[in-house]
């Protein structure tokens, strides 16, 4: 029903001058089940957080919850809940631990030695 899609713009779609398309952190997200999508850090190797759609109040209204990733799921923090999937997308990027951008590989070392 709602996915995160990164869409490429036709020339036509192209603004005067040829500007590229900003970057978002929708395109962080891969969707991981019916109205659940995992984001996934700069570097793919690792995930940040999980993104779920739900219904609530008298008129089913749609709102997005974000939590930051764990394999267990009682180790998961709220990130928070937005009537926006962007919104919530931003949130969950800016709440991801500072070295996740750091590691170019799966077991590289952490940037810091372990006291």
């Amino acid at each position: 029903m709602y996915a995160a899609a990164l869409v490429l713009a036709t020339a036509a779609d192209r603004p005067v001058g040829g500007a590229m398309i900003e970057w978002s952190p929708l395109q962080m997200l891969r969707s991981s089940g019916q109205d659940e999508w995992v984001m996934v850090d700069a570097l793919r190797t690792g995930r940040i957080g999980l993104v779920r759609r739900i219904e609530t109040g008298p008129y089913r209204e749609t709102w997005f919850r974000a939590v930051t990733w764990a394999a267990e799921p009682e180790r998961r923090t709220l990130v928070g809940y937005s009537r926006s999937m962007d919104t919530i997308a931003a949130a969950l990027w800016a709440h991801q631990p500072p070295t996740a951008q750091e590691k170019p590989f799966p077991g590289y070392p952490p940037s810091r030695p372990s006291p």
